[in-house]
């Protein structure tokens, strides 16, 4: 029975995937009239007043919606990793209309300009079908527990096309098992069965592309000199923001406030993306102009800086989204300034992007492995990249573990600034 509750997690968390990523683009083509997140300029295309338009309604409806769902003075919905951690003393699993109504409201903040991530929603969406598929073939408690985490690092490998990404993330995130006993790798294997089986199912559909494009020049030696030094400036940059996020996500808006909140939220927003229009949304289309080049790193700079705020706000005000393509943002952005700074071309700018969007997310996240694969799957990275990138996560690691602030908070570090979204 768990082999086949295995199997049918892994290829409806494949297909679930598929259906949420083309949830989002209906959404940002009925929005702006066409899918921004593919286009080099963002939502430059749509005039000022649809932008303006979509931002207040999507707040609007989102800010009704979450006033009524959330509980009160404020708070979230159980996410995945709070079901998967407590649910076995407190039988606290995913609501079922709760969760999904959430979801489709974070794609719809997302898809309508907000800077928040969109990965919660399908993590979400496929953790309530593996949380189904488990109560009907009468799975024990603990088992369900595996089963609920791993079909939502599966529902993350199917959108993001990271399936070793959606496998660190059950186990470090969620899961940790014990690999001292029979038991630990039983669980995963279990992740990694329903993982690669989403991954490959989605393929059938988006053809196994990277999410984001390397332009063709090849890394050289200096590019592992920028690992190093981005290992450094990530963490001085990373450590308050991940601060800056925490206190945004705990200092939300009351949830009785969230009608009028949310739809001021994502007009200012919407008014920030006026002035640059790559600002609105995840930060897929920011990574991406950075990865090609061409901008000066003046223009990085403010971006990095405008993406911060933006995303702050996006929390303050009251709405609910990931961290992952923020943190990549704000980190990409941040890499290729200083390199570009420096004098750096090519390559070399194009690695300080990627390392430094790594280990921003590894700090924001406070889960190194997941920050490093993740990245590497992002844009499927050649050996020479993956070492630089992993070098670089490993050196803001070890620092800030090392740090006097790091070394207080060990046991608290394992709690990322999302985890209230999913």
């Amino acid at each position: 029975m768990l082999v086949a509750t295995m199997v049918a997690a892994g290829i409806a968390s494949g297909m679930l995937g598929v259906a949420v990523s083309q949830i989002s683009r209906g959404i940002e083509a009925a929005a702006f009239g066409f899918e921004f997140s593919h286009s080099a300029s963002g939502v430059a295309a749509a005039p000022w007043w649809r932008r303006l338009a979509a931002a207040l309604v999507a707040g609007g409806i989102c800010g009704i919606l979450w006033t009524r769902l959330r509980p009160r003075p404020r708070g979230f919905l159980p996410t995945v990793r709070q079901v998967a951690a407590r649910g076995v003393q407190g039988r606290r699993w995913l609501p079922v209309g709760g969760t999904i109504a959430d979801g489709l409201g974070q794609l719809l903040i997302v898809g309508s300009g907000m800077s928040l991530g969109r990965e919660a929603a399908p993590r979400r969406f496929a953790a309530l079908l593996g949380q189904g598929l488990a109560d009907r073939c009468g799975l024990d408690v603990e088992t369900r527990r595996v089963m609920i985490a791993s079909a939502g690092g599966a529902g993350l490998a199917a959108v993001y096309n990271v399936p070793l990404a959606g496998l660190v993330y059950a186990l470090e995130f969620v899961i940790r098992p014990d690999l001292r006993t029979r038991a630990g790798w039983s669980k995963v294997v279990v992740s990694t069965v329903v993982a690669l089986l989403s991954t490959v199912t989605a393929w059938l559909f988006n053809r196994n592309t990277p999410m984001y494009r390397l332009p063709p020049d090849e890394l050289d030696v200096r590019g592992y000199g920028w690992a190093v030094a981005m290992g450094i400036v990530a963490l001085a940059a990373a450590v308050p923001l991940r601060r800056a996020l925490r206190w945004a996500r705990s200092h939300t808006a009351l949830t009785a406030h969230l009608w009028w909140s949310m739809p001021l939220g994502t007009l200012t927003v919407a008014g920030l993306a006026l002035w640059e229009p790559r600002i609105a949304g995840n930060g897929q289309v920011l990574v991406q102009a950075t990865l090609v080049g061409g901008l000066p790193a003046a223009t990085l700079a403010m971006l990095c800086l405008a993406k911060v705020f933006a995303t702050l706000l996006s929390f303050r005000c009251g709405a609910t989204g990931g961290l992952l393509t923020p943190s990549l943002a704000v980190g990409a952005t941040l890499g290729a300034a200083l390199a570009k700074f420096t004098g750096a071309t090519g390559s070399q700018v194009c690695t300080a992007a990627l390392v430094g969007a790594a280990c921003v997310l590894s700090v924001t996240e406070a889960h190194p492995v997941f920050a490093a694969t993740f990245v590497m799957g992002l844009v499927q990275a050649p050996p020479q990249l993956c070492l630089a990138i992993g070098l670089g996560v490993a050196i803001t690691w070890c620092a800030r573990l090392l740090s006097p602030a790091g070394r207080s908070r060990t046991g608290s570090s394992r709690d990322s600034p999302d985890s209230s979204s999913g």
